[in-house]
């Protein structure tokens, strides 16, 4: 799985969601790929479950979205999420 999403406030929350809702519960690897998204491990000091990945900013998306099985966007507020839908089906 993976989420791309940029280092600010409603991927923040998308993403301890995502360690506290998902990844407990399911056996396989969750991507976090985004500029700046490395913060958050910094932020949480490796509070994460272990198939939580934080990779951070990368120069070709290209690679992760060709190995996950599925997108997911878990936006709750802002108003990003219709473009990063977007570009993610565009990339598949």
């Amino acid at each position: 799985f993976m989420f791309v999403g940029s280092y600010f406030k409603p991927n923040i929350e998308g993403t301890k969601w995502l360690a506290e809702n998902v990844a407990p519960y399911i056996d396989a690897p969750i991507n976090i790929v985004g500029r700046n998204m490395e913060k958050i491990a910094d932020d949480n000091q490796n509070a994460f479950p272990r198939n939580l990945h934080i990779i951070g900013g990368v120069d070709d998306l290209g690679k992760y979205y060709e190995n996950a099985a599925a997108i997911v966007m878990p936006i709750f507020s802002g108003s990003g999420s219709g473009s990063g839908s977007f570009l993610s089906s565009n990339s598949m």
